[in-house]
């Protein structure tokens, strides 16, 4: 099999190995080009003495990883799966395969939700340590797709009263993790939408605006009722906006019921969190009051939020803002001899 013949670009200059990197029990071909990119694929015997290779992940890793055969899969942490350690001519060593599985939340439609058309939209995010392979799909426990690590959206055919449909995330390794919803489908229900806030919204007031609208196959729509954490508020309510209190911190489970004069029901759901309490955060070095000799300091710190968890941090010098950062610690520039005061606020 010719991998490159050397008359395009990129050629092969990293390393090759033969190994199964993702524990499925078939060998892989994983090798290096000098752009940077690793491959990893499945050779196949296409008869004739002739090969094809399918490719299963590529990436851009480094420089000629594998470069003077320096590539080798083995299990080298004892967790009884292998992983592959890459070398490149800048001598740095990565690791693929020991980490964490990916993460993954669908993010629309929510679970609860009734639609009159089919087929639906599913949204998600995802993210990995290192990188998202591929996702497989799934309809009532029936693969349905599987489509590539790049793709974070597909139309679902739904066609009963409550459809199961879960994504799954692979990361390159094998490693995976899944979210699931459930979600129903009636031809004549009325499509219920909540046009704000979006799900997952973040509130510290006492009270939120939720807006709602809906369509209805055969227009003949009759009213709402409103829900919020499975306590009705509204019974034949008819406006498409309400006010929903947020009295104490937690997470709000709001959801809208369209229900029109055959008493077809449709539904639509979203999640807020109420945080009124700021984010806890203390310097831990250097000192307050400390004095030092050099043009720069490290500052550190220790943050904590108990409810939504903590966005970013600002720093300020002497009043001025400095940078933003998700990190928990900061170089910072000082200038001439003199007192500096230095804030963190998270």
């Amino acid at each position: 099999m010719v991998v490159n013949d050397g008359s395009s670009y990129p050629s092969l200059s990293g390393g090759a190995i033969v190994a199964d990197i993702d524990n499925d029990t078939k060998n892989e071909l994983i090798f290096g080009a000098n752009n940077g990119t690793l491959y990893i694929g499945e050779v196949i015997d296409i008869g004739s003495n002739s090969y094809d290779f399918i490719l299963e992940w590529s990436s851009d890793i480094g420089s000629s990883p594998g470069y003077r055969e320096a590539l080798s899969v083995f299990d080298f942490d004892s967790d009884e799966e292998d992983e592959l350690l890459i070398g490149d001519d800048f001598g740095q060593i990565q690791v693929i395969g020991k980490s964490a599985p990916p993460e993954i939340s669908i993010t629309s439609p929510t679970t609860g939700s009734s639609f009159s058309i089919s087929p639906v939209l599913v949204t998600w995010e995802a993210s990995d340590d290192f990188a998202i392979h591929h996702y497989d799909i799934f309809v009532e426990s029936i693969l349905f797709n599987r489509i590539p690590g790049s793709q974070e959206s597909i139309l679902v055919d739904i066609s009963s009263s409550n459809n199961h449909i879960e994504v799954i995330a692979f990361d390159v390794s094998g490693k995976n993790n899944s979210d699931s919803i459930n979600i129903g489908y009636s031809a004549l229900s009325p499509q219920v939408f909540i046009i704000s806030p979006e799900n997952n919204y973040y509130v510290s007031n006492s009270s939120i605006i939720v807006y709602f609208d809906n369509i209805d196959p055969d227009e003949n729509f009759r009213y709402y009722e409103v829900w919020v954490n499975d306590i009705e508020l509204e019974h034949e309510y008819y406006f498409n906006y309400r006010f929903i209190p947020t009295f104490s911190d937690g997470t709000y489970n709001i959801t809208i019921v369209g229900i029109d004069w055959d008493n077809n029901r449709g539904k639509s759901t979203i999640f807020i969190t109420k945080d009124s309490l700021a984010p806890f955060i203390s310097i831990t070095s250097p000192l307050t009051g400390s004095k030092v000799r050099y043009s720069e300091i490290d500052v550190r710190w220790t943050a904590s939020d108990a409810i939504s968890g903590i966005s970013h941090f600002e720093i300020k010098r002497d009043g001025l803002f400095i940078t933003s950062t998700t990190s928990f610690h900061e170089t910072i520039q000082l200038g001439i001899d003199k007192d500096y005061q230095i804030r963190n606020r998270s």
